[in-house]
């Protein structure tokens, strides 16, 4: 077996490496700089506001503004200001956690794309620690910037950072070397750094320079340089304290190549993180013709166990066109040795997962009104199934599998109405599931976390707006979190507005949303809006993925603001090309159950009164009785079947009688019908609106 040794050697602040090559791996060693590293340049005990950052900020009422914070109080979350990022591409991948904690050391760790006045680059690599040992709003800051500064001259720069806090800060990243994304395949490694000081705060900040995690390993369709990238990443310590590191990366190509993008499954070792990793340079590869994962995420825990999971389909998908919701499809790969051999691909189909396939009529929406008796004429027929991309994957230490991901669930607009091209989502099963494990993925199980706030049965468009961005947490006493991206309001009906593509659009606007559970995610507390800024949208949501126990559980976020005042930095009006100004949130106090009441033996049917007055202008009353303890939603259709309002939605106390007042301001005058919904009974009445 053939072996070079190439060793080069340098003095003060150069590093001594020495590079031993085989077939299989390869060791690359970095020894510590003698003094601080060159590469934190810009650490900030923040102790005064620095201007740029803040001075956008001063206008906004609701916010408190400090000797060391801008900060926002809501109900159940303190969030604070942390830095800039140049434009939002930095946290774009919802697969790469940006934000994690670590509770020994009691600090919060985010890694993003760092702005600095005057300089017009987009590839500085940036860096928070924040100690929350006495709650995030007093907590020091320290702010690291120019972290791949070794790598960085004459490149293009980092791209898609993200980080895991154990015993050190790791904080991992694409740089790209070379190229130009629109015109020529772009040159670009993985790379990852950590604090040689083994620390946090006062006790770090000192950098080693930036490990090349794919150093020796060459991708076959990749001459002249690896173009991996955007890959999520997990690394753990073993109980021999060996580190263990696992990161999927794309290899990309451009759409002129029409070439299908496989992921490089790396994975590498090391006794000393800030001195050597061996690396496997014969990594396994996720074969595009065989199977489609588009956006792989990743999760391991200490004993090796771990899952690669995503959305997708059996099969090859053809180069440069786009996903249809209904082909996706919940799909994972299981480990047992660290990421070095992988199981065969396993897709969950719907029928599995207990996701119905057909309409019956209980399940069913308006599909049209008889003209003569006015009776209302149920959709039964088939279902409308699918998912998108927002997902997130969690293994604990006993080796459950904790999936989450988004379900649609409706009637496809051409079988409704034989209109092509869009779907109506309805409540029985679309919004945010968990799919559980508890036997190392040999079965499994389907939970519903929380259906969508944003929208609900009767909404229809096209590309409907189903984002989520959903993140899942575990705290050491082993319950279970979901933080998530919704509309706050009940009252729309849908949007048909792409996502971060509109700044001033009222119904776009999203809110940050969490909820628990104490077993293992089959049932939930109810969602807590931890945001509540109808004014704001918040996006690329990150959670860690480990929870505190403070506080009965203490939930960590990050999210990107974009304020409408912010400069552009590109050609487009989109967020992602604007400055953006980094968030956390400290949440704690979240609900992990949802009461259930016994089920009363009284009251047997509801009670639907007819509204009164009938006909109305513009404002009417409804009335009804609960027949059962549960959540009551009374929501009002057109004649076409369209939903106007979800006009309530609560819980309610069996024999107890409810009144709602109804405006009809803004409709136009007709007839509207108002359906009562409640622990699986329906009952509608038609009600007449004059002008």
């Amino acid at each position: 077996m053939n072996k070079t040794i190439t060793v080069l050697l340098s003095f003060i602040f150069v590093f001594s490496t020495t590079l031993l090559a085989s077939d299989y791996k390869i060791n690359k060693k970095y020894t510590p700089p003698l003094v601080k590293s060159q590469y934190a340049i810009n650490k900030i005990n923040q102790l005064e506001i620095p201007e740029y950052l803040y001075a956008k900020y001063a206008h906004r009422d609701n916010l408190t503004k400090s000797a060391q914070r801008i900060m926002r109080t809501t109900e159940n979350a303190t969030h604070v200001l942390v830095d800039s990022s140049r434009n939002g591409y930095g946290w774009l991948n919802e697969a790469i956690h940006s934000v994690d904690y670590y509770p020994e050391a009691d600090f919060v760790l985010l890694g993003y794309r760092k702005y600095q006045t005057g300089d017009t680059r987009t590839g500085i690599l940036g860096a928070a620690e924040i100690d929350v040992s006495g709650g995030l709003e007093g907590g020091e800051l320290f702010v690291y910037g120019d972290l791949n500064a070794d790598i960085a001259q004459g490149t293009v720069g980092a791209r898609y950072p993200g980080v895991v806090a154990l015993d050190m800060p790791f904080i991992h990243f694409n740089q790209y070397m070379s190229g130009n994304a629109d015109t020529e395949p772009a040159i670009s490694s993985p790379y990852l750094i950590s604090d040689y000081l083994w620390d946090y705060g006062n006790n770090g900040g000192d950098w080693t320079g930036s490990l090349k995690m794919d150093e020796g390993y060459t991708h076959h369709d990749s001459p002249g340089g690896n173009r991996l990238w955007n890959g999520p990443v997990s690394i753990v310590k073993d109980a021999n304290n060996v580190y263990h590191y696992v990161g999927v990366y794309a290899n990309w190509f451009l759409a002129s190549e029409a070439a299908r993008t496989d992921d490089a499954i790396l994975t590498a070792t090391a006794e000393d993180p800030t001195d050597a990793w061996t690396i496997n340079t014969n990594p396994v590869l996720i074969d595009p013709t065989k199977v489609t994962m588009p956006a792989p995420h990743v999760s391991m825990n200490s004993s090796g166990f771990g899952v690669i999971a995503a959305t997708g389909h059996d099969g090859e998908h053809p180069a440069g066109e786009g996903f249809a919701y209904a082909e996706l499809r919940p799909m994972l790969m299981i480990t047992n040795d660290y990421g070095v051999t992988w199981s065969d691909p396993i897709i969950l189909e719907w029928d599995d997962l207990g996701i119905p396939t057909v309409v019956v009529q209980q399940d069913s929406i308006i599909a049209d009104i008889d003209s003569v008796s006015g009776d209302t004429i149920w959709y039964e027929g088939p279902a409308f199934v699918g998912t998108n991309f927002d997902m997130d994957v969690l293994v604990d230490e006993d080796n459950n599998i904790y999936i989450a991901y988004m379900q649609m669930w409706g009637v496809s607009s051409e079988d409704l109405t034989g209109d092509v091209g869009g779907w109506y989502p309805m409540y029985h099963h679309t919004g945010l599931h968990l799919i559980l494990s508890e036997d190392k993925g040999a079965t499994f199980s389907n939970h519903r976390i929380m259906y969508n706030n944003g929208f609900f049965a009767g909404d229809s468009s096209g590309p409907i707006y189903l984002d989520s961005e959903v993140d899942l947490g575990m705290d050491a006493d082993g319950n279970l979190y979901a933080a998530w991206l919704d509309r706050p309001r009940f009252d729309l009906n849908y949007s048909d507005i792409g996502k971060y593509f509109t700044i001033d659009n009222p119904e776009v606007m999203t809110d940050v949303f969490v909820s628990g559970s104490k077993d293992k995610g089959k049932t939930w507390g109810w969602r807590v809006n931890v945001t509540n800024t109808p004014d704001l949208d918040e996006y690329e949501l990150k959670m860690a993925n480990t929870v505190s126990t403070k506080n009965g559980g203490t939930v960590y976020i990050g999210y990107n603001l974009v304020d409408v005042d912010d400069p552009f930095v590109g050609d487009e009006d989109i967020y992602m090309a604007r400055v953006n100004r980094i968030w956390i949130g400290e949440v704690s106090g979240v609900p992990t159950a949802i009461d259930n009441e016994p089920l009363p033996t009284v009251a047997k049917e509801f009670s639907l009164k007819q509204n009164y007055p009938n006909p109305f202008n513009p404002a009417t009353v409804i009335e009804f009785n609960a027949h059962q303890s549960g959540r009551a939603q009374i929501t009002v259709y057109n004649t076409a079947g369209q939903m106007v309002g979800r006009i309530f939605e609560r819980q309610v106390t069996a024999g107890q009688n409810y009144k709602i007042r109804f405006e009809a301001n803004g409709l136009s005058a007709g007839v509207y019908f108002y359906q009562l919904s409640l622990a699986g009974k329906k009952e509608i009445k038609k009600m007449v609106y004059l002008k």
